[in-house]
């Protein structure tokens, strides 16, 4: 188990540093992120500052109904909801 462990974590830090590089302009960005972090915001909506919209996939899947009640017409539903966007 500490072999699997041993390899984990450098493959998981450069897939990490491969997808900040990927989304930043350049490498001294890429630096930046790593020392500093970046100021991320969860209560901004993504494309804020560029006011530009943002398209959000919305799925939803229903797993199954049951009880019934045609007095009251109650039910109960189990869903599964998924919502996909992207971050700039």
């Amino acid at each position: 188990m500490l072999y699997s462990s041993s390899i984990l974590l450098p493959v998981l830090l450069f897939i990490s540093v491969a997808s900040l590089y990927h989304h930043a302009d350049s490498v001294d960005d890429v630096r930046k992120i790593i020392a500093h972090g970046t100021p991320y915001n969860r209560n901004a909506y993504p494309n804020q500052e560029r006011d530009i919209p943002t398209i959000v996939y919305i799925q939803m899947y229903i797993e199954g109904m049951s009880s019934f009640r045609a007095q009251t017409m109650d039910f109960q539903v189990d869903i599964y909801f998924q919502e996909k966007w992207e971050d700039p």
